[in-house]
């Protein structure tokens, strides 16, 4: 994969360089274009591979295995007490969208599930859904899940391993 992006990144810094050069310093001979180009395109597929390195590695990757809070554990399990990241998808319009989406938290607790938006969000009010008024959860596009209520209320979340939460929430639901 590393070496798929530093080609790609050097081909086309190579190719924009073969093109630019000429207009920074005038009639240069195509074949010192070339190896200029062809250094230039090296240097910035180096940097594409290692920043894709780092975009890939564990420590900035944003999946995660449960198994205790965010980032910890290596089970695969949810348990009561696990947090995971997830986005909520507000109802209401606001501000010209169609819907805001808010960061944060999910937290299972014993009774509930709580959703804890981070502080950079608009609106910051927590969500909580007691699991005895959970008819379902289903499965939405992507890695959304839908969590209907017993009331015909449902709120939608974008969270990693779906079917896990999915099965976890279908599992506490009364």
């Amino acid at each position: 994969m590393l070496l798929i992006v530093a080609f790609v990144g050097w081909l086309a810094s190579a190719i924009g360089m073969f093109f630019l050069i000429p207009s920074f310093y005038g009639y240069i001979p195509a074949d010192t274009r070339l190896g200029y180009s062809a250094i230039c395109g090296w240097f910035i597929g180096m940097i594409s591979a290692f920043i894709a390195y780092l975009l890939g590695s564990k420590s900035y990757s944003f999946e995660f295995d449960f198994g205790g809070s965010l980032g910890g554990g290596g089970g695969k399990e949810i348990h009561i007490g696990d947090t995971i990241l997830a986005n909520h998808h507000s109802k209401t319009k606001k501000m010209g969208a169609l819907h805001d989406v808010a960061g944060g938290k999910i937290t299972f607790e014993s009774d509930k599930l709580v959703f804890k938006p981070h502080a950079m969000n608009l609106d910051t009010s927590t969500i909580s859904i007691r699991y005895k008024d959970i008819d379902h959860c289903e499965s939405g596009p992507i890695n959304n899940i839908i969590v209907k209520q017993k009331n015909g209320d449902s709120d939608m979340f974008v969270v990693y391993h779906k079917n896990r939460v999915i099965s976890f929430i279908n599992s506490l639901a009364g």
